[in-house]
């Protein structure tokens, strides 16, 4: 059961990480690399979109 909950955890990630992709103002060459590292890789995809592929959103106050 642990297995199937990590599963489920892990895939609903992904989709957030790849609708978090198809909005970013990267190159499509860029979000389509990303886009399959996510997918084949998906644990360590997701960790390196999240470290490395977003950019900072600077919020002014």
């Amino acid at each position: 059961m642990e297995y199937v909950l990590f599963g489920l955890v892990i895939l609903i990630l992904d989709i957030y990480a790849l609708r978090e992709l198809s909005h970013s103002r990267t190159t499509s060459r860029q979000r389509g690399r990303w886009a399959v590292v996510i997918l084949c890789l998906p644990v360590v995809g997701l960790v390196c979109w999240h470290m490395s592929g977003r950019r900072a959103v600077i919020i002014r106050i």
